[in-house]
Protein backbone atom coordinates (compact mmCIF):
# COMPACT_ATOMS: atom_id res chain seq x y z
CA UNK A 1 0.00 0.00 0.00
CA UNK A 2 2.87 2.11 0.43
CA UNK A 3 6.41 2.03 0.46
CA UNK A 4 9.33 3.80 3.10
CA UNK A 5 12.00 4.53 0.62
CA UNK A 6 14.23 5.41 3.69
CA UNK A 7 13.80 6.59 6.91
CA UNK A 8 13.37 9.93 5.40
CA UNK A 9 11.24 9.60 1.61
CA UNK A 10 7.81 7.71 2.22
CA UNK A 11 6.31 6.46 -1.89
CA UNK A 12 2.69 5.84 -0.27
CA UNK A 13 0.12 4.11 -3.34
CA UNK A 14 -2.85 4.93 -1.83
CA UNK A 15 -4.45 8.34 -0.18
CA UNK A 16 -5.06 5.93 2.81
CA UNK A 17 -1.29 4.81 3.04
CA UNK A 18 -0.34 8.60 2.39
CA UNK A 19 -2.53 9.08 5.83
CA UNK A 20 -1.42 6.63 7.73
CA UNK A 21 2.24 7.85 7.08
CA UNK A 22 1.00 11.71 8.00
CA UNK A 23 -0.62 10.18 11.73
CA UNK A 24 2.92 8.32 12.33
CA UNK A 25 5.35 11.43 10.98
CA UNK A 26 2.71 14.56 11.07
CA UNK A 27 5.89 16.84 10.44
CA UNK A 28 6.55 14.78 7.45
CA UNK A 29 6.57 17.23 4.06
CA UNK A 30 4.01 16.39 1.15
CA UNK A 31 5.91 16.70 -1.88
CA UNK A 32 3.63 16.93 -5.66
CA UNK A 33 5.25 18.29 -8.46
CA UNK A 34 7.94 19.24 -5.98
CA UNK A 35 8.58 22.92 -6.94
CA UNK A 36 7.90 24.39 -3.65
CA UNK A 37 10.04 22.47 -2.41
CA UNK A 38 12.78 23.43 -4.85
CA UNK A 39 12.10 26.80 -4.32
CA UNK A 40 12.43 26.04 -0.60
CA UNK A 41 15.74 24.78 -1.14
CA UNK A 42 17.51 26.63 -3.42
CA UNK A 43 16.74 29.74 -0.19
CA UNK A 44 18.19 27.50 2.60
CA UNK A 45 14.83 26.75 4.45
CA UNK A 46 14.87 23.91 7.03
CA UNK A 47 14.32 20.45 5.57
CA UNK A 48 11.81 18.72 7.33
CA UNK A 49 12.15 15.56 8.98
CA UNK A 50 10.76 13.23 6.03
CA UNK A 51 9.17 13.60 2.67
CA UNK A 52 5.85 12.15 1.36
CA UNK A 53 5.69 11.68 -1.88
CA UNK A 54 2.35 11.70 -3.78
CA UNK A 55 3.40 11.04 -7.38
CA UNK A 56 2.41 7.65 -7.17
CA UNK A 57 -1.46 8.12 -5.73
CA UNK A 58 -2.91 7.72 -8.94
CA UNK A 59 -6.45 8.70 -7.43
CA UNK A 60 -5.02 11.98 -6.84
CA UNK A 61 -4.48 12.36 -10.91
CA UNK A 62 -6.78 13.62 -13.81
CA UNK A 63 -9.85 16.38 -14.36
CA UNK A 64 -13.18 14.38 -14.23
CA UNK A 65 -16.58 15.92 -15.27
CA UNK A 66 -19.58 15.06 -12.75
CA UNK A 67 -23.35 16.43 -13.37
CA UNK A 68 -22.82 19.80 -12.61
CA UNK A 69 -19.17 20.08 -11.23
CA UNK A 70 -15.79 19.43 -12.30
CA UNK A 71 -13.39 17.32 -10.08
CA UNK A 72 -9.72 17.88 -10.03
CA UNK A 73 -7.34 15.94 -8.73
CA UNK A 74 -4.69 17.14 -6.36
CA UNK A 75 -2.03 15.95 -8.35
CA UNK A 76 -3.18 17.05 -11.32
CA UNK A 77 -0.88 19.63 -12.95
CA UNK A 78 -1.30 22.89 -13.07
CA UNK A 79 -0.83 22.01 -17.22
CA UNK A 80 -3.79 20.02 -17.06
CA UNK A 81 -5.57 21.90 -15.43
CA UNK A 82 -4.99 24.86 -18.47
CA UNK A 83 -5.33 21.70 -20.94
CA UNK A 84 -9.03 20.78 -19.66
CA UNK A 85 -10.79 23.81 -20.24
CA UNK A 86 -12.43 23.83 -16.91
CA UNK A 87 -13.26 27.36 -16.68
CA UNK A 88 -12.61 30.46 -18.64
CA UNK A 89 -11.08 32.31 -15.38
CA UNK A 90 -8.74 29.94 -15.09
CA UNK A 91 -7.22 30.13 -18.83
CA UNK A 92 -6.25 34.19 -17.92
CA UNK A 93 -5.00 32.76 -14.65
CA UNK A 94 -2.94 30.28 -14.98
CA UNK A 95 -1.56 31.45 -18.10
CA UNK A 96 0.20 34.13 -16.05
CA UNK A 97 1.47 31.15 -12.92
CA UNK A 98 4.98 30.45 -13.76
CA UNK A 99 6.52 28.97 -16.60
CA UNK A 100 5.70 26.38 -18.78
CA UNK A 101 8.22 24.14 -17.60
CA UNK A 102 6.94 24.75 -13.67
CA UNK A 103 3.22 24.41 -14.78
CA UNK A 104 4.38 21.28 -16.32
CA UNK A 105 5.48 19.54 -12.37
CA UNK A 106 3.48 21.68 -10.44
CA UNK A 107 0.35 20.97 -8.91
CA UNK A 108 -3.20 21.85 -8.24
CA UNK A 109 -2.88 20.69 -4.69
CA UNK A 110 0.26 21.97 -3.91
CA UNK A 111 -0.80 25.60 -5.45
CA UNK A 112 -3.26 26.10 -3.03
CA UNK A 113 -2.02 23.75 0.19
CA UNK A 114 -0.42 26.54 2.08
CA UNK A 115 -2.68 29.42 1.34
CA UNK A 116 0.21 31.74 0.17
CA UNK A 117 -1.90 35.27 -0.74
CA UNK A 118 0.07 35.78 -4.04
CA UNK A 119 -0.66 32.20 -5.83
CA UNK A 120 -2.81 32.33 -8.32
CA UNK A 121 -5.89 30.05 -8.17
CA UNK A 122 -7.21 30.62 -4.69
CA UNK A 123 -8.64 33.88 -5.76
CA UNK A 124 -10.41 31.89 -8.64
CA UNK A 125 -11.29 28.99 -6.68
CA UNK A 126 -13.11 31.59 -4.51
CA UNK A 127 -14.72 33.33 -7.64
CA UNK A 128 -15.52 29.94 -8.78
CA UNK A 129 -17.61 29.06 -5.33
CA UNK A 130 -14.84 25.89 -5.10
CA UNK A 131 -14.99 23.13 -2.56
CA UNK A 132 -11.74 21.61 -1.46
CA UNK A 133 -11.80 17.65 -0.46
CA UNK A 134 -9.56 17.13 1.97
CA UNK A 135 -8.57 13.22 3.58
CA UNK A 136 -7.96 12.36 6.69
CA UNK A 137 -7.84 9.88 9.69
CA UNK A 138 -11.83 9.80 9.98
CA UNK A 139 -12.66 9.98 6.03
CA UNK A 140 -12.36 12.66 3.36
CA UNK A 141 -14.33 16.08 4.13
CA UNK A 142 -15.71 18.57 1.53
CA UNK A 143 -14.48 22.31 2.91
CA UNK A 144 -16.16 24.99 1.00
CA UNK A 145 -12.67 27.57 -0.32
CA UNK A 146 -13.68 30.43 2.33
CA UNK A 147 -13.47 27.65 5.24
CA UNK A 148 -10.47 26.14 3.65
CA UNK A 149 -8.56 29.26 3.93
CA UNK A 150 -9.39 29.86 6.91
CA UNK A 151 -8.73 25.62 8.22
CA UNK A 152 -6.01 24.86 6.10
CA UNK A 153 -4.79 21.35 6.07
CA UNK A 154 -4.17 19.62 8.97
CA UNK A 155 -1.11 18.06 9.89
CA UNK A 156 -2.82 14.40 9.37
CA UNK A 157 -4.53 15.30 6.31
CA UNK A 158 -3.91 15.57 2.68
CA UNK A 159 -5.85 17.39 0.14
CA UNK A 160 -7.27 14.94 -2.19
CA UNK A 161 -9.15 17.16 -5.07
CA UNK A 162 -10.78 20.60 -5.88
CA UNK A 163 -14.38 20.32 -6.63
CA UNK A 164 -15.59 23.26 -9.33
CA UNK A 165 -19.54 23.79 -10.05
CA UNK A 166 -20.22 24.43 -13.11
CA UNK A 167 -20.83 27.69 -14.16
CA UNK A 168 -21.79 30.95 -16.48
CA UNK A 169 -21.72 33.97 -17.42
CA UNK A 170 -18.77 36.28 -16.94
CA UNK A 171 -15.26 35.91 -15.72
CA UNK A 172 -12.37 36.82 -15.01
CA UNK A 173 -8.92 37.39 -13.63
CA UNK A 174 -6.55 40.11 -13.45
CA UNK A 175 -3.27 40.83 -11.38
CA UNK A 176 -0.39 43.66 -11.39
CA UNK A 177 3.14 42.36 -10.84
CA UNK A 178 6.12 43.16 -10.93
CA UNK A 179 6.39 42.41 -14.63
CA UNK A 180 5.03 41.19 -17.70
CA UNK A 181 5.04 37.67 -17.82
CA UNK A 182 4.50 34.81 -15.32
CA UNK A 183 5.13 35.21 -11.75
CA UNK A 184 3.79 36.33 -8.18
CA UNK A 185 1.48 39.13 -8.49
CA UNK A 186 1.19 42.06 -6.17
CA UNK A 187 -2.64 42.31 -6.28
CA UNK A 188 -4.79 40.53 -7.88
CA UNK A 189 -8.62 40.52 -8.83
CA UNK A 190 -10.51 37.29 -9.93
CA UNK A 191 -14.35 37.91 -10.25
CA UNK A 192 -17.30 35.94 -11.68
CA UNK A 193 -20.63 38.10 -12.76
CA UNK A 194 -23.33 35.13 -13.78
CA UNK A 195 -26.44 36.93 -15.36
CA UNK A 196 -28.54 33.80 -14.66
CA UNK A 197 -27.85 33.01 -11.65
CA UNK A 198 -27.87 37.04 -10.45
CA UNK A 199 -24.71 36.37 -8.59
CA UNK A 200 -21.51 38.33 -8.10
CA UNK A 201 -18.31 36.60 -6.47
CA UNK A 202 -15.19 37.88 -6.11
CA UNK A 203 -11.83 36.54 -4.83
CA UNK A 204 -8.62 38.74 -3.99
CA UNK A 205 -4.93 37.66 -4.54
CA UNK A 206 -1.87 39.14 -2.51
CA UNK A 207 -3.86 41.81 -0.31
CA UNK A 208 -4.21 39.45 2.97
CA UNK A 209 -2.96 36.61 4.88
CA UNK A 210 -4.46 34.31 2.50
CA UNK A 211 -6.95 35.53 -0.40
CA UNK A 212 -9.61 37.42 0.59
CA UNK A 213 -13.77 37.16 -0.01
CA UNK A 214 -15.64 40.92 -0.80
CA UNK A 215 -18.83 40.23 0.43
CA UNK A 216 -19.96 43.97 0.82
CA UNK A 217 -18.88 44.23 -2.72
CA UNK A 218 -20.88 41.43 -3.78
CA UNK A 219 -23.68 41.97 -2.37
CA UNK A 220 -23.97 45.72 -3.86
CA UNK A 221 -22.52 45.17 -6.77
CA UNK A 222 -25.54 41.81 -7.72
CA UNK A 223 -27.98 44.48 -5.88
CA UNK A 224 -27.00 47.53 -8.18
CA UNK A 225 -26.82 45.32 -11.66
CA UNK A 226 -30.10 45.84 -13.77
CA UNK A 227 -30.52 42.17 -14.67
CA UNK A 228 -32.62 42.34 -17.36
CA UNK A 229 -31.60 45.12 -18.93
CA UNK A 230 -28.21 44.25 -18.62
CA UNK A 231 -26.63 47.63 -17.14
CA UNK A 232 -25.37 49.31 -14.32
CA UNK A 233 -26.08 52.34 -12.90
CA UNK A 234 -23.37 55.11 -13.45
CA UNK A 235 -20.73 54.74 -10.27
CA UNK A 236 -21.44 51.75 -9.96
CA UNK A 237 -18.09 50.30 -11.44
CA UNK A 238 -16.04 52.81 -8.82
CA UNK A 239 -18.77 52.35 -6.11
CA UNK A 240 -17.67 48.42 -6.49
CA UNK A 241 -14.05 49.04 -6.95
CA UNK A 242 -13.72 51.05 -3.01
CA UNK A 243 -15.43 48.72 -1.73
CA UNK A 244 -12.53 46.09 -2.90
CA UNK A 245 -10.19 48.35 -1.43
CA UNK A 246 -12.30 48.37 1.94
CA UNK A 247 -11.92 44.75 1.99
CA UNK A 248 -8.72 44.37 1.47
CA UNK A 249 -5.87 44.32 4.05
CA UNK A 250 -2.49 44.63 2.61
CA UNK A 251 1.35 44.69 4.30
CA UNK A 252 4.23 46.81 2.67
CA UNK A 253 7.05 44.95 1.57
CA UNK A 254 9.85 44.68 -0.58
CA UNK A 255 7.69 44.22 -3.72
CA UNK A 256 5.09 46.65 -2.96
CA UNK A 257 3.57 49.39 -0.51
CA UNK A 258 -0.03 48.72 1.07
CA UNK A 259 -1.42 51.67 -0.76
CA UNK A 260 -0.37 50.32 -4.07
CA UNK A 261 -1.90 47.53 -3.71
CA UNK A 262 -5.39 49.18 -2.29
CA UNK A 263 -4.90 51.18 -5.48
CA UNK A 264 -4.40 48.54 -7.70
CA UNK A 265 -7.40 46.77 -6.36
CA UNK A 266 -10.09 49.69 -6.60
CA UNK A 267 -8.65 50.54 -10.48
CA UNK A 268 -8.92 46.58 -11.55
CA UNK A 269 -12.14 46.42 -9.88
CA UNK A 270 -13.72 49.06 -11.53
CA UNK A 271 -12.45 48.12 -15.10
CA UNK A 272 -13.35 44.57 -14.89
CA UNK A 273 -17.01 45.92 -14.34
CA UNK A 274 -16.47 47.71 -16.87
CA UNK A 275 -15.77 45.39 -19.21
CA UNK A 276 -18.66 42.98 -18.25
CA UNK A 277 -20.92 46.05 -18.89
CA UNK A 278 -18.98 46.51 -22.25
CA UNK A 279 -19.32 42.45 -22.89
CA UNK A 280 -22.81 42.71 -22.43
CA UNK A 281 -23.40 45.25 -24.94
CA UNK A 282 -21.44 43.54 -27.78
CA UNK A 283 -23.69 40.56 -27.06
Amino acid sequence: MGVATSDRIMRPATVAAAVAFREVNPAARLVGGGTLVVAERSRGVDTPDAYILLSGIEELRGVTSQVGTTRVGASTTLQELHAAGVAPILDTALRSLATPQIRNHATVGGNIADRRPDHTLTPCLIALNATVEIAGPGGTVAVPIVDFLARGVGTTELITAVVIPAGSGFQKFVRVALRNGPGYAVASVAVAIDSSARTVRTGLGAVGSTALTAPAADGFLAGAIDWNAGIVPAGTAEEYGLLLGEASNPVTDTRSSAEYRTHAIRVMGRRLVEDWAEEVRNG
